[in-house]
């Protein structure tokens, strides 16, 4: 089965936008349900009045999916903050500067790790477009270990 791996990254790496990621296990589409939507999807639930535009979209939405066969889609999993945490250790060993390195593993160490990795990282223009792709990388090994384990052949 085909499967977009950028998409799939950014599925499991989303956290800011609300959005939710489903996975086709039929054809390895990934559906993104956006907040909108799913606040759309809630009214109807609990029994709230909908607009016309509203219930257009929630038509749509419907025939996109086949509910005779629940199985066919599985929600993606977003990576947890240990696995990101153990991403930014991994990334600070490989850090050639002595000194940048000693920075970003007292960040680790600090209250707030994420934010303070982050701030130091991104002051370095090399270093942050290293990070991004080892953190890409990184997280694509875990989205194979998640296809594997739900049995998607890739």
């Amino acid at each position: 089965m085909a499967i977009d791996f950028d998409k799939l990254y950014e599925a499991m790496s989303d956290f800011a936008s609300g959005k939710v990621y489903i996975l086709d296990m039929d054809t390895g589409e990934i559906i993104v349900i956006s907040p909108a939507v799913q606040n759309i999807i809630e009214k109807e639930r609990t029994g709230s009045t909908l607009t016309s535009s509203e219930r257009a979209i929630l038509k749509e939405v419907k025939e996109k999916f086949d509910h005779k066969r629940k199985d066919r889609y599985v929600p993606i999993p977003k990576i947890e903050s240990r696995e990101s945490y153990k991403i930014m250790q991994e990334f600070a060993e490989t850090i050639k500067n002595e000194s940048m390195r000693k920075k970003v593993e007292e960040a680790l160490k600090a209250e707030k790790p994420f934010s303070k990795f982050n701030e130091i990282v991104l002051k370095h223009p090399q270093e942050r477009k290293r990070w991004l792709e080892f953190r890409k990388e990184k997280i694509i090994e875990i989205a194979k270990k998640w296809l594997d384990k739900i049995g998607v052949e890739y």
